[in-house]
């Protein structure tokens, strides 16, 4: 493996696993043409994560793309019983509750899919290519002034929603102003409703693989949570992350410099045989808690909307195992893969069994 390749892409993903599990064993800390560090074995990935102070997820001074936003940051099926469970439930639902929350117009769902589609396929080879602000900038300009108007909306006439708590709580004397509030607003619901639609679709993937799983969880839906830990763990949904080094520091024997992004891979830590026995199999018992299943992250900056995101997917899994015998992915449709950064499907067609 040499500083020229790069990783493949999610879009193929038994090529990407089978390149981080020698990553893992070969180059455990990597640098890559950019110049960005990548991280891989799970103790390695957790200690960049527990520690800010040193890798901080401030990353806008070395990636110009990451500028535009730095501050603030299935109930009823009818025949056929064939439907792509990403149109029907895997998206729709987290958008539905995230937009409730926030407070937002149930006629403007269709925008978020459109803007979510938008930056998702934004190919990002080299982060420091000053051309990346500029084009960043442009995809997210409608993003962002739809929520500066939310916020300044809600600021004057304050409604019993999220977007209204932001604008005008007080903590410490402070309050956020309408750009931080807008970018937080536009970070919960693009990035909170891409995990869970990503989570659902990698649920029915995975379960459809492992035979008799469907059958358990419908046997005992207290099942329901720990198979989705375990699903986390298989796919993450996010397979890393960026840090900016606050000052040279050493990970697993690599001397890292002052101001280098890292990307610890958080779908290869949660591969890693050293912190998982039988890593590559789905074991629906196995039971994972703490920090040992690392897709929502670690430390200060953990997932803010695992909690909902977990919540979503078990009452979605109920409702699924609980209303079919079965669900089948449908392998003579071909499908779309997320592109670098996401593992999952944009669409995933199936079949139920009543």
């Amino acid at each position: 493996m040499t500083a020229t390749d790069l990783p493949p892409t999610a879009e193929d993903e038994a090529a990407l696993l089978a390149w981080l599990a020698t990553m893992r064993d070969e180059h455990p800390v990597w640098r890559d043409r950019y110049g960005m560090w990548h991280v891989f074995r799970h103790d390695d990935v957790e200690a960049v994560l527990r520690d800010p102070a040193t890798f901080s997820s401030d990353t806008a001074r070395l990636v110009p793309a990451a500028a535009p936003v730095r501050r603030g940051m299935l109930t009823q099926i009818d025949p056929p019983e064939h439907f792509d469970l990403v149109d029907a439930l895997a998206f729709p639902l987290p958008v539905i509750v995230i937009a409730e929350l926030l407070g937002l117009p149930a006629d403007d769902r269709p925008l978020f899919r459109t803007w979510a589609d938008g930056l998702f396929n934004m190919q990002v080879g080299d982060p420091s290519d000053p051309e990346l602000g500029p084009q960043v900038a442009a995809a997210m300009s409608e993003i962002i002034d739809y929520f500066l108007r939310a916020c300044r909306a809600r600021r004057a006439e304050p409604r019993d929603d999220l977007i209204s708590a932001l604008v005008t709580t007080e903590v410490e004397g402070r309050v956020l102003d309408d750009e931080e509030a807008a970018n937080f607003s536009m970070l919960l619901l693009l990035a909170g409703h891409i995990t869970t639609t990503v989570l659902l679709g990698n649920a029915v993937r995975t379960f459809d693989e492992n035979p008799g799983v469907w059958d358990e969880l419908r046997a005992d839906p207290a099942l329901i949570p720990g198979a989705i830990e375990e699903v986390l763990r298989l796919r993450s949904p996010f397979v890393q992350v960026g840090r900016a080094t606050v000052r040279a520091v050493e990970v697993g024997g690599v001397e890292i410099p002052a101001d280098a992004l890292v990307l610890p891979w958080l779908l290869s830590a949660n591969r890693d045989p050293a912190a998982h026995r039988e890593p590559d199999r789905f074991d629906l018992r196995r039971g994972l808690g703490g920090g040992a299943q690392l897709a929502f992250g670690h430390g200060v900056h953990f997932c803010l909307g695992a909690p909902l995101a977990r919540l979503e997917g078990r009452v979605a899994l109920e409702e699924l195992t609980g209303r079919f015998r079965g669900i089948a992915v449908d392998r003579s449709v071909a499908v779309r893969h997320f592109p670098r950064g996401i593992l999952g499907t944009r669409e995933l067609p199936v079949v139920v069994a009543r």
